[in-house]
């Protein structure tokens, strides 16, 4: 039995409606395809829309912006990528597994980039960069981090950080980076610190969550 709400994320990515959805909320605004109706045949927003014309909140509104913001970067797997991923699961509660865990990290993002980010991920997790233990474990690292502190990874270089210390030190505690030894600094005694360099983590979320 699945550990989480009946969600339908999973097969919301080849659901025959969502490039059409997409589409729609390209031409207009989240909340006037809400209103029309245009999001109900992707499963996943169907579940969400329908229970919003009960009680329509902000909250509801602002998970639908979400799902749509990792949606737009899932439509991006080849058609054969994505019907083999989706068969990957072993069952159905295996599949409701992850669609609810993933569904909970999108929820939670506290804007509409970590989404997308995550959905990245998704691409090159079906495309076999890593695999799903991989992904999941990045994609509650990027949950964790400070959207601003991810940017730093995208001009980084190897070595002692003298800018974006907090930066640095966050992405290093969350596995991003990692120490890479000490600098002795100068013979005056200026210079030096904690060398750092990017982990496995950091180098697949530059080379595929960072990327636009």
């Amino acid at each position: 039995m699945s550990k989480y709400p009946l969600n339908k994320l999973v097969p919301s990515f080849t659901s025959e409606s969502l490039a059409d959805a997409l589409t729609t909320v390209a031409d207009t605004s989240i909340d006037l395809a809400i209103d029309s109706g245009a999001l109900d045949g992707v499963p996943v927003i169907g579940m969400l829309t329908g229970m919003m014309k009960v009680a329509r909140s902000y909250r509801e509104r602002q998970l639908v912006a979400k799902l749509v913001a990792f949606l737009e970067e899932v439509d991006k797997i080849p058609a054969d990528e994505r019907a083999e991923f989706q068969n990957s699961f072993s069952d159905s509660d295996d599949q409701e597994d992850f669609g609810g865990a993933l569904l909970t990290l999108i929820d939670r993002a506290d804007d509409l980039e970590k989404p997308r980010i995550i959905g990245r991920l998704l691409v090159a997790h079906a495309g076999g960069v890593f695999n799903r233990a991989d992904l999941m474990r990045m994609s509650k690292m990027v949950d964790r981090c400070y959207i601003e502190d991810l940017a730093v990874l995208v001009s980084f270089r190897p070595g002692v950080q003298s800018q974006s210390a907090i930066a640095v030190q966050s992405l290093a505690s969350e596995g991003f980076l990692h120490q890479a030894g000490i600098d002795g600094g100068r013979a005056d005694g200026s210079g030096g610190g904690v060398i750092y360099d990017m982990s496995q983590y950091g180098v697949w979320l530059l080379e595929h969550g960072l990327n636009e």
